[in-house]
């Protein structure tokens, strides 16, 4: 089982995984920040995504999952409204069923993430 594939598991507590690409960006920031710490690079999708995931990451701590202290909430809704637009136009994630997940502007989209990193495990 791949890191994203354990994410879903957290995600969804065991059930089914929705077509979801909010909850897709979220399981592959997990991926991402897990391979981060093992000194490793995910690479995901494509050279453009995972792109996208960096500059995602960028603006997330790490150790809590949420914005980093400074960041202008603006840019980052841009940045993860745009991987959600690649997400939208990908083959694998544009099909039947798919949906944006995309959160309201003002509001944070990775909750789950920010809750796994906070845990004291």
């Amino acid at each position: 089982m791949n890191t994203k594939t354990n994410f879903y598991v957290f995600q969804y507590a065991g059930k089914e995984p929705a077509l979801n690409r909010s909850d897709e960006l979220e399981a592959y920031l997990a991926q991402y920040f897990y391979a981060s710490s093992r000194e490793y690079s995910a690479w995901v999708i494509d050279k453009k995504f995972t792109e996208r995931i960096m500059e995602l990451a960028s603006y997330i701590d790490a150790s809590t999952g949420y914005l980093r202290k400074g960041v202008d909430y603006e840019e980052f809704y841009n940045v993860y409204t745009s991987a959600l637009d690649y997400l939208d136009g990908h083959p694998n994630y544009s099909g039947d069923g798919w949906t944006s997940g995309r959160v309201e502007a003002g509001l944070y989209p990775f909750q789950k993430l920010a809750k796994l990193l906070n845990q004291n495990l």
